[in-house]
């Protein structure tokens, strides 16, 4: 990534990750004293990022949580049409990974057939304001 200047548009954006980069900085550097060992933190804190890296690194996975974002509530093939390129399976596997990580919540509608809807939950909702912060901080440069 270069270094040209965000446009004018975003910079308010650009403000705020960098905000939020001085308050992640202000909180490691003020308990990271409590591990004294680099080999202990580590070993403490590499099993907390499993959760994460699952998500992000699942295909889909952000994609589907902005669409929730946006739509609000939707059903399986409504959402198999706005992802083009997804296989059924795909989105399937994708949405029970989301749910077990608990960032969606399933709901199955009694009719016949039965509808299952598909919503962000509360920590879905706080998953998706970071995650458009890493978006526009790792696009920055086209923004």
């Amino acid at each position: 990534m270069g270094d040209t200047p965000p446009s004018h548009e975003f910079q308010p954006i650009f403000d705020e990750i960098a905000q939020v980069q001085k308050i992640v900085r202000r909180f490691l550097e003020e308990h990271t004293h409590h591990i004294p060992h680099d080999q202990d933190r580590i070993r403490l804190e590499l099993p907390l990022m499993e959760k994460t890296a699952e998500v992000i690194s699942k295909k889909w996975a952000i994609q589907i949580l902005w669409v929730l974002e946006i739509k609000k509530d939707m059903i399986f093939n409504e959402m198999s049409r706005f992802l083009t390129g997804i296989s059924t399976r795909s989105l399937s596997d994708t949405l029970k990974m989301l749910e077990k990580q608990g960032l969606i919540v399933r709901t199955v509608e009694e009719t016949r057939p039965p509808k299952v809807h598909y919503a962000l939950s509360e920590y879905g909702k706080g998953f998706v304001e970071i995650a458009m912060l890493l978006v526009f901080y790792c696009n920055r440069d086209e923004l």
